[in-house]
């Protein structure tokens, strides 16, 4: 129901002295001269539903990230990894603000409990969704995180001690007391769940002083899932490019943060190591020196069609004898040469085979040995290994002189600097190598090259 009210103490401003003030901006309107039509004051009646469509069960986000993120990007990170909810929906209300809505109220918890969720290494943060407020007054202030900390005391191992060493963390959630310890039992780790402060610097340990042990020590913490976060103030939501109060370095160089505070998975870097190695040995099965199976396949293709073609050469020189009718219908058809059918081989449609596509791509499904962090050195050593990865590219044998190096380290942004000759176009070598660069260093979002006039193709650019 929508109705006006006007009269004495009903607008803006009255003479009767009956001035409603409203949020404190009263002043702030009385300088602006209103009319009387803006001073009349409208009520809306939403404390009941109007009929229209019933709300459904949402959540606001935010991705904390200095580039804007399109809708798009936001759909296609979170609907796989929210396990696709009935009804889920995005819908954009500010500058990476989105409010994400669904059908039932258990895909909304489950979303809750299984934060932090990321967007391309960006936090993404959560906040309760209330139809009566405005998008501006949702501050996005905290974060549910899972840390770690390990080595600890066994006595310490149990949920009234291990609540205390939370709390120093963030504002305590939960305890991990099924996995990583127990009540009355030891486990691996101190598992622990808090809300950290999106304001404050992360936390990189803390001292404990334990009276039996009669000293204070010293326990670092590690955090599962981390999203992107600044290595020089430790705050979640921007690089050390982008801070507004960067530290000073120390005698190394080294930021006062880094990627330790990252919890990594013993199982998952284990099995970083295995596809690392499962693809060293492609390589060298497909690539080394004692051949592969393409290699082999071709050299018996190569043997086979020279067999036929000696035993075609010895029966052109040796005929086979034949009978006197055979010998008379032969000659009777035309030439000597005519009595045998041409043989055909395989290597042609061998090689046109494995010319389109039977043939394993050297660096087809390029997967990261490990990961590496977002620096300038790290980026130009991923640049040296794209070129050993995508030799194709750089093969100087037949006169290429193409080369590629590190341009400009701008944040997440990576520019690229192309001079001599490709055997490949240059749009495409830049797409390969920023690929590569990618997949080896996730925190990278874009990959450009330095000036566009370098993607030109003609002999004058080189």
């Amino acid at each position: 129901m929508v109705e006006t009210r006007s009269g004495a103490g009903a607008s803006l401003g009255d003479d009767g002295g009956g001035e409603q003030v409203i949020h404190g901006v009263t002043s702030k309107l009385a300088k602006l001269g209103l009319t009387a039509k803006e001073k009349t004051i409208l009520v809306l009646e939403d404390e009941k539903e109007d009929g229209g469509a019933p709300v459904k069960f949402a959540v606001m986000g935010k991705v904390l990230s200095t580039k804007k993120i399109h809708i798009q990007t936001i759909d296609s990170a979170l609907r796989p990894q929210w396990g696709n909810p009935r009804g889920l929906t995005f819908t954009a209300k500010g500058d990476n603000v989105f409010l994400a809505s669904m059908d039932f109220e258990r895909d909304r918890k489950r979303i809750w409990e299984g934060a932090p969720w990321t967007v391309s290494k960006h936090a993404f943060v959560l906040d309760d969704f209330d139809e009566s407020m405005k998008p501006s007054e949702i501050k996005f202030k905290r974060l549910p995180m899972w840390f770690r900390c390990d080595d600890l005391p066994f006595n310490w191992m149990n949920e009234a001690r291990g609540k205390s060493i939370a709390s120093q963390v963030g504002e305590f959630i939960s305890l991990d007391l099924h996995g990583n310890g127990s009540r009355s039992g030891w486990g691996q780790s101190l598992r622990g769940r808090v809300w950290i402060d999106l304001d404050e610097p992360l936390m990189r340990g803390f001292p404990i002083e334990s009276k039996k042990r009669k000293m204070v020590e010293w326990y670092p913490i590690k955090y599962e899932r981390l999203p992107y976060f600044c290595f020089s103030c430790g705050r979640v939501g921007h690089s050390e490019f982008f801070c507004p109060t960067p530290a000073e370095r120390d005698e190394e160089g080294k930021f006062p943060y880094d990627a330790s505070l990252r919890y990594q998975d013993p199982w998952k870097q284990e099995s970083q190591w295995h596809q690392a190695r499962a693809r060293d040995d492609t390589k060298m099965h497909y690539h080394g020196r004692e051949g592969g199976p393409t290699r082999q396949r071709l050299l018996s293709t190569s043997a086979t069609a020279m067999a036929f073609v000696a035993i075609h050469a010895r029966l052109a020189v040796f005929p086979p004898r034949l009978s006197a009718s055979a010998a008379a219908s032969s000659l009777r058809s035309g030439s000597p040469g005519s009595r045998f059918p041409p043989l055909r081989t395989s290597t042609g449609n061998s090689r046109r085979s494995l010319r389109y596509g039977r043939r394993p791509c050297r660096d087809a499904g390029i997967t990261a040995s490990l990961e590496l962090d977002l620096t300038e050195d790290n980026v130009r050593q991923a640049i040296v290994d794209a070129k050993a990865e995508l030799a194709q590219l750089f093969d100087t044998s037949v006169g290429m002189t193409g080369e590629v190096d590190l341009a400009e380290l701008d944040g997440p942004f990576v520019k690229l600097r192309l001079k001599g000759k490709f055997w490949h176009t240059r749009a495409t070598v830049v797409a390969r190598i920023g690929n590569y660069l990618k997949n080896r260093i996730p925190e990278i979002l874009e990959v450009e090259i330095e000036d566009e006039s370098q993607l030109d193709d003609s002999p004058a650019a080189y």
